[in-house]
């Protein structure tokens, strides 16, 4: 593993990057997934989002499937304790796989599931975990948008980070003529914005925190039909 420093001149020309080989990144996977993480995704931050509070342009993705019973369990206080429990879970997960690289010497910044330092959906997108959906969150093809991701922000440098492509555009075609998460939302939590196909979100309406709601993610044919289910119905409709 060697090491070498940033050229450009913005604020990481003092940080130092550390390329790996593939066998690093075989070792990494296995034991995020032997820890629960589905899938993994590799990216950069945009230079337009990068600020002080984030270390490094390199991102790693880390994509959970969500308890089934937060799905199936009304708002209210279970689901309320059923979301925190997940929470807690995936922190310590996450703050695992980030202790795990700075044993190998690497420099690591988490970017925990519920906070709003970067737009992991979006980053998901980027790394092509999935596609960003009306409800603003990430539909993947094994779980729909029934998901949670964090993101482990390092000082790894490997192409594998500027690799970009994306098989799940044609769910942005999709979610255009499709309310479901809005509709489902009892509380209107959910906007449509002009001349963008994704909802806002209007937090001070969003109970999904306070009481654990899902309907969101419970209602969208992505969970309700199936992923795959979906995408022959719609390409086959446009095909």
């Amino acid at each position: 593993m060697k090491n070498h420093k940033f050229n450009n001149n913005n604020d990481f020309n003092t940080k130092i990057e550390y390329q790996v080989d593939n066998e690093f990144f075989k070792a990494f996977e296995d034991k995020s997934k032997d820890l629960g993480i589905f899938k993994i995704g590799y990216t950069k931050i945009e230079t337009k989002n990068i600020n002080q509070e984030i270390i490094y342009k390199n991102v790693i993705i880390l994509a959970i499937e969500m308890d089934e019973r937060i799905i199936k369990t009304s708002p209210g206080e279970l689901a309320k304790n059923l979301n925190k429990n997940f929470y807690d879970k995936f922190r310590k997960i996450t703050e695992s796989l980030s202790e795990y690289l700075k044993t190998k010497g690497l420099k690591t910044q988490i970017v925990y599931p519920n906070e709003k330092l970067l737009d992991l959906p979006f980053l998901g997108q980027k790394a092509g975990l999935g596609y960003v959906g009306k409800s603003g969150l990430l539909i993947t093809s094994e779980f729909g948008s029934k998901i949670k991701l964090s993101g482990i922000l390092t000082s790894i440098d490997n192409p594998i980070f500027s690799k970009s492509s994306n098989d799940h555009k044609w769910i942005e075609e999709r979610c255009k003529d499709c309310d479901e998460c809005i509709e489902s939302c009892e509380s209107e939590a959910l906007a449509i914005k002009g001349g963008d196909y994704i909802a806002e979100l209007l937090e001070s309406k969003c109970i999904g925190s306070e009481e654990g709601c899902t309907y969101c993610i419970e209602k969208c044919p992505f969970n309700e039909k199936g992923y795959l289910a979906v995408k022959k119905e719609f390409l086959g409709n446009t095909g």
